[in-house]
C-alpha cells in the first residue's frame, strides 16, 4: 500500500498497490541494500520519499525516483517513535539539514509523526554530536539559514597538536608548524584559513587523514580528534579550498540534482554541496566548547 501526500496541496489519497507484485525477490533485495530500506509484510517500519513537499509512503517504482533528484529516503519506525535517513552522499550526509528540516515539517503535516519523535542520520551518536540532539523538535530548532552564526561548527585534526590547540586555539596553517595533508586542493588563501564542517563525521574524516599524513610524513603515531566550536559568528566565514577547487564538478551535481541553474556561489552554497567552509584567521582557544575523541566519547571542556 502506497500513501502519496501532497503537503503543499494539503491532499492525501490512498493508492492500493503490494511493492512485492511487480519487482522480483532479487531486485527487492537489490533495493533493501541500496536505500536501507525492507519492504517486507509484517514488519513495524515503512519507508518515505520526500521531495518539495510531496510525500510518498511505500513509494512504488515511478515513485522512488522522485528521491533520486533532489529527494530524500526516510524510514519510519513507528513503535519506537524514529525516523532514519541514510542519504550515502559522497561529501557528508549532514549537508541536507535545511532539506531535512522540510521534510520533518510535512511530515508532522500529515500527521505521519511529531516533534516528540527521535531523528537518527546514519547513526544516534553523529545525529547527537552534530545537531546537539537527535530530538525532531530540537533538529527542527537547529539554525539551518547560516547566514549569522553557524550553530555548530567541527574541525578534525591529530591529538598530536592538542596541547597546542588547547592553549592557542585553531590557528592556520600559515601560522603553524603542521604538515600539509594533501598533496592538491590548496588556494593562495589557504594558509590564511582554518576549516570547518558542520558534519561531525566529516571532521572525523578530516582528523583520521591527519593522523596518517604524520605517520607516513614523519612517523608520528597519534589518535584522530575533533574539536567543536558553538555559535561561530559568519563575519569571516568564507567558501572552503574543495568547494572552490571543484566548485563546476559540484555545481552540475547540483544542476543534475534539482533541474535548477546554481546562484552565485558563497560559503553558505559550499555549506550545502559538501558541508564544508573556512574562516578567515583564529579560533581562539575558549570559543572551543568540546573535544570530541570518538563517536562514544564527548570531552566537556572546562571554561
Amino acid at each position: 500500500m502506497a500513501l502519496h501526500v501532497n503537503v503543499n496541496a494539503v491532499t492525501v489519497k490512498m493508492k492500493l498497490k503490494n511493492y512485492t507484485e511487480f519487482v522480483t525477490e532479487a531486485q527487492l533485495n537489490e533495493l533493501k541494500q541500496a536505500y536501507g530500506v525492507e519492504r517486507a509484510e509484517g514488519k513495524s517500519k515503512y519507508h518515505v520519499v520526500w521531495n518539495n513537499g510531496d510525500l510518498y509512503v511505500e513509494p512504488d517504482d515511478k515513485e522512488r525516483l522522485q528521491g533520486s533528484f533532489g529527494g530524500l529516503y526516510i524510514q519510519v519506525y513507528p513503535e519506537t517513535k524514529t525516523v532514519a535517513n541514510w542519504p550515502m552522499d559522497d561529501h557528508s550526509d549532514f549537508k541536507h539539514i535545511k532539506r531535512l528540516q522540510q521534510a520533518l515539517n510535512d511530515m508532522i503535516k500529515a500527521g505521519l509523526i511529531d516533534k516528540s519523535w527521535t531523528c537518527n542520520i546514519q547513526d544516534a551518536e553523529s545525529t547527537q554530536i552534530t545537531y546537539g540532539s537527535n530530538n525532531v523538535g530540537k533538529i527542527l530548532k537547529y539554525n539551518s539559514h547560516f547566514t549569522s552564526i553557524i550553530p555548530r561548527a567541527f574541525h578534525g585534526t591529530s591529538d598530536y597538536y592538542l596541547k597546542d590547540i588547547q592553549k592557542h586555539g585553531l590557528k592556520p596553517r600559515g601560522e603553524t608548524t603542521a604538515i600539509e595533508n594533501w598533496d592538491i586542493g590548496y588556494t593562495d588563501a589557504s594558509v590564511r584559513n582554518v576549516y570547518l564542517t558542520i558534519d561531525y563525521k566529516r571532521a572525523m574524516y578530516y582528523a583520521e587523514h591527519a593522523v596518517a599524513a604524520l605517520k607516513n610524513e614523519l612517523g608520528i603515531k597519534s589518535k584522530p580528534v575533533v574539536f567543536l566550536i558553538e555559535n561561530l559568528p559568519t563575519s569571516n566565514v568564507v567558501m572552503d579550498d574543495d568547494f572552490q577547487t571543484n566548485m563546476g564538478h559540484l555545481q552540475l551535481i547540483h544542476f543534475l540534482k534539482t533541474g535548477q541553474k546554481p546562484k552565485a556561489a558563497t560559503y553558505i552554497s559550499a555549506i550545502r554541496s559538501s558541508s564544508q567552509f573556512a574562516l578567515e584567521g583564529s579560533v581562539p582557544a575558549n570559543k572551543i566548547t568540546q573535544i570530541v575523541k570518538s563517536a562514544k566519547q564527548a570531552e566537556k571542556i572546562d571554561s
